[in-house]
């Protein structure tokens, strides 16, 4: 967990560790190490604390924002159907020799 963005939530909402401590069950201890980065922090008070502050749990834990973005950067490839066949048939033909060379057995499912 990024401590750093825990502190300036906590400082954001205008609160002291001892504050948040409180609210959370937890010792001004307890949210100086979390802060500090002494101390790992439990999954349950990691989702606590992200509804708390109105953040993702991702946003709380410092993930960059890059490695949370799902981007398609080529479009989805369109296959006719004659395309689609001479995939199986290739593929077929591959299940074929991988069985000859003995790569795999031909058994049948129960």
């Amino acid at each position: 967990m990024s401590g750093n963005n825990l502190k300036k939530l906590r400082n954001k909402k205008g609160l002291t560790q001892s504050q948040l401590g409180e609210y959370f069950g937890l010792s001004k201890t307890a949210i100086s190490l979390y802060e500090n980065n002494k101390r790992g922090i439990d999954s349950n008070l990691v989702k606590s604390m992200a509804e708390f502050f109105n953040v993702t749990t991702d946003e709380l834990l410092g993930v960059p924002p890059d490695n949370i973005k799902l981007e398609v950067n080529e479009p989805a490839q369109i296959y006719s159907v004659s395309d689609v066949d001479k995939i199986l048939e290739d593929t077929r033909m591959a299940l074929k020799q991988a069985i000859g060379d003995g790569l795999i057995t031909e058994e049948k499912a129960a």
